[in-house]
C-alpha cells in the first residue's frame, strides 16, 4: 500500500497520495534515536504503518532509493545490517506474500561496508563499558561476569551488529558499574546515531531532513 502511495502519487503528481506514502516511511524509520527507542519497544508495534516482517527491510530499502526518500534510508540499511549476516545480505530472502525481497547490488555492497565499520564503533563507542584491553575493570565478580558474557554474546561465534543495541544490564553489574557504563553505553548509541548515515555512504542528517 505504502509503495502504491508513493509511486502512484509521485507518477501522476498526486500529492496526497505521496504525501501519505511519505508519512508512513517517515512514521516507521525515523530520524532520531527517540523515535527510534520507542519504536523499537514491542508495545509500540502496532503502530508501526508498514507490516514488519523479514526481508521487509530490502523492499523499503529500494523504495526508498526509488522515491528518493533518502532520510529513511540509515534505518532502514541499519536493520538489514542488524538483522542479516552477509550471506543474507547478499541471497534476500521469501517474505510471507511469497515474493522474494532483496537489495539492490549496489546497497547490498554499501552494507557489507557499513558492517565493518559499525562493528568498529560499536567496540569504541556503544560498549567502550567493557573495557577492552583496560586494566582498570572492577574487581567485583559480578561485573567481571556480566562484561565477559556480553563480549562474547556480541562478538562471539561472529560479531552481531548491536551498535544501536538499547541498554539492559542494570541489575547485572555493581551500583557503581551500572550508572558509569550506562552513561557510556547511551553516548556510544547517541554517537552512532550521529555518524549512521555518513556510514552508509549517506549525506548528513541535517541534509537528509532538507529533502
Amino acid at each position: 500500500m505504502v509503495a502504491a502511495f508513493l509511486r502512484l502519487g509521485t507518477k501522476y503528481e498526486i500529492h496526497d497520495l505521496r504525501a501519505e506514502g511519505l508519512r508512513c516511511l517517515l512514521a516507521d524509520y525515523p530520524s532520531t534515536l527517540e523515535q527510534y527507542d520507542e519504536l523499537r519497544n514491542e508495545k509500540n508495534w502496532r503502530k508501526l504503518a508498514i507490516e514488519p516482517q523479514v526481508g521487509r527491510s530490502f523492499d523499503i530499502a529500494n523504495l526508498a532509493r526509488e522515491a528518493g526518500v533518502l532520510s529513511v534510508l540509515p534505518v532502514v540499511l541499519y536493520s538489514c545490517c542488524r538483522i542479516f549476516d552477509n550471506e543474507g545480505i547478499f541471497e534476500g530472502c521469501q517474505i510471507q506474500d511469497g515474493k522474494y525481497a532483496a537489495l539492490s547490488l549496489a546497497d547490498q555492497k554499501i552494507c557489507i561496508v557499513a558492517k565493518d565499520k559499525l562493528y568498529a564503533l560499536q567496540a569504541r563507542e556503544t560498549f567502550s563499558w567493557l573495557g577492552i584491553g583496560s586494566d582498570d575493570i572492577c574487581p567485583d565478580i559480578l561485573c567481571k561476569n556480566t562484561r565477559k558474557n556480553v563480549f562474547q554474546a556480541v562478538w562471539y561465534p561472529k560479531p552481531k551488529c548491536a551498535a544501536l543495541d538499547p541498554w539492559i544490564w542494570s541489575t547485572k553489574l555493581c551500583g557503581n558499574c551500572a550508572t558509569d557504563a550506562r552513561t557510556k553505553h547511551e553516548a556510544g548509541r547517541a554517537e552512532v546515531w550521529s555518524q549512521l548515515p555518513s556510514i552508509f555512504g549517506l549525506p548528513e542528517w541535517e541534509d537528509l531532513l532538507k529533502e
